[in-house]
């Protein structure tokens, strides 16, 4: 169980055009990603290195599937993350 010191405060959440995948940003910039229909982590779990920019972030959005990245996250200080797909 989680306890309340472990909890991370939820910044922006958005999901996919198709409605599959959700994608949340939590404090100090730490991005995971959730499969809507299993519930499944894809990124930010054991097996995958935290995606994290280390500061708030203010944006974030999914790329159409024409792209080689996935999910563009930013910040207000300057930082973008570029996500590749899975």
């Amino acid at each position: 169980m989680e306890s309340n010191s472990e909890k991370k405060k939820i910044q922006l959440v958005r999901s996919d055009a198709d409605i599959k995948f959700l994608l949340v940003a939590f404090e100090a910039g730490e991005i995971q990603v959730n499969n809507l229909f299993t519930g499944a982590l894809i990124y930010n779990n054991s097996n995958v290195k935290p995606i994290k920019i280390e500061n708030e972030i203010t944006n974030m959005k999914f790329f159409n599937s024409q792209t080689k990245f996935w999910i563009a996250a930013s910040c207000w200080e300057g930082r973008v993350a570029f996500i590749s797909r899975p």
